[in-house]
């Protein structure tokens, strides 16, 4: 991937557009983001809850596989939900379900310019969980990565849609995939973990992508940094998804005044 660090050749408007938009600085974010996000392919076999013996499936070792995208981030992957759960995608499993259990089998992943899936340098067993089902897994290697946003706020940044001929779950890898970046506005707040947003107009098929917002590091450099994941929502709709983002939890608000320790009454054992 190339480095997410970049010389504008121009200052970025802060304007936001409804459609594509084409200026010499485009070119520059799709640079920036390139490699940053990745094919994830998933696959799981069945045991027999019983006996424990593993099943794939019409000869085949895994019973079953889904195709998703991921972000290197933070030294490591940021997986979508159905890259740890590809059995709730697959019609085929349901009869199983009730005699036999979903078991991850091989992850593998790619760019969109490799030809081949390779094995993945992580331990899905150690992954954290983060918001809307995704995770975080960290890499064994060295893969270059963007960095992530996980704070509140208003956000003027791009939405990086990542486009095909041909859908995700059924393109070769040799299929041509192209980046589409769209002004856009988000405001993140603590009491949510995704926002819906506006898909765009074009003929081919929508894969997702990331949400990004430019963060200046000194005068004519900018940093893209990942904000959040695009993914189909409800009803034909598509949302971000703030994985990173941490909302606040009751225990975490603090009573204005009064001491930190509380005394507490002693009881009787039991």
């Amino acid at each position: 991937m190339k480095k997410a660090f970049i010389t504008l050749a121009a200052a970025l408007p802060l304007t936001i557009a409804a459609q594509f938009f084409s200026s010499p600085n485009q070119q520059l974010i799709k640079d920036a983001v390139d490699g940053g996000i990745i094919v994830i392919e998933q696959s799981y076999q069945l045991e027999d809850t019983v006996s424990g013996q593993r099943f794939g499936r019409f000869g085949n070792k895994e019973f079953g596989k889904s195709y998703t995208l991921a972000v290197l981030t933070d030294s490591g992957y940021c997986l979508a939900p159905a890259a740890l759960r590809p059995w709730d995608s697959d019609p085929n499993f349901e009869k199983y379900s009730k005699t036999h259990k979903p078991v991850l089998y091989k992850t593998a992943w790619r760019h969109f310019n490799d030809s081949v899936f390779r094995e993945l340098d992580a331990d899905l067993a150690a992954a954290v969980a983060l918001n809307d089902g995704y995770a975080f897994v960290k890499s064994a290697g060295n893969q270059p990565t963007l960095a992530k946003d996980d704070a509140t706020g208003r956000k003027n940044g791009w939405a990086v849609w990542v486009v095909s001929e041909d859908s995700l779950a059924a393109s070769p890898a040799t299929v041509e995939v192209s980046y589409q970046p769209v002004r856009r506005e988000i405001e993140v707040v603590d009491s949510a973990t995704s926002y819906v947003i506006e898909k765009p107009f074009t003929d081919k098929k929508l894969w997702g992508g990331i949400y990004v917002v430019p963060v200046r590091k000194s005068l004519g450099n900018i940093e893209f940094e990942v904000v959040g994941v695009i993914e189909p929502g409800e009803n034909d709709t598509w949302r971000v998804a703030t994985p990173f983002n941490r909302l606040k939890a009751a225990d975490d608000i603090v009573p204005e005044g009064g001491d930190e320790l509380t005394p507490l009454k002693a009881t009787a054992a039991e």
